[in-house]
């Protein structure tokens, strides 16, 4: 997200970044398709919504001959599509704005995030520091705003020192 840099409270912005098809440890590949106000006079060329789809990498080698035959045309399969996912109408920044206050609010929909955020692989839940570091992350477009994220949210810089610590 990029808010205001007055207030840091009026969103502007919301930089979108696609999953990677590249195969880590615990994670399926996976491709992201965008739905933009398109091509037309006044358009405001935004995301309007996207669909995540990945590889389920467990299920495709565990199919029938794998692994010494590898499925011939594995199933990219969507896994979200994300107003759906979220319930927003669209995903300007506005109603990005209230997807984080949800995140904060309601941490089930924060886990299904931190679900789609590792492409369908069940993993730990993210708790605590983990939750509160990665929200910090998303509300600052930038790496010099993460203290100004750890004020606001009443941290008095306590956070920023232990993401610093756990993630750099």
């Amino acid at each position: 997200m990029f808010y205001d840099e007055d207030t840091m409270s009026r969103p502007l912005g919301v930089a979108f970044i696609a999953p990677s098809v590249t195969t880590y440890v615990n994670l399926n590949p996976g491709y992201r398709v965008y739905y933009v106000d398109g091509d037309y006079p006044g358009s405001s060329r935004l995301v309007l919504d996207h669909e995540t789809y990945i590889l389920n990498l467990t299920k495709v080698n565990h199919s029938p001959g794998a692994p010494l035959s590898p499925e011939q045309n594995p199933k990219w399969t969507l896994l979200y599509r994300a107003t759906e996912a979220y319930g927003l109408s669209t995903l300007f920044p506005s109603d990005y704005d209230k997807l984080m206050q949800a995140f904060i609010n309601d941490d089930r929909v924060f886990q299904r995030f931190w679900y789609f955020r590792h492409k369908g692989h069940v993993s730990s839940p993210c708790k605590e520091t983990c939750k509160t570091s990665l929200l910090c992350f998303l509300r600052s477009g930038r790496y010099d705003e993460l203290e100004q994220c750890d004020l606001l949210n009443g941290f008095k810089g306590n956070m920023v020192r232990a993401a610093r610590k756990t993630l750099c």
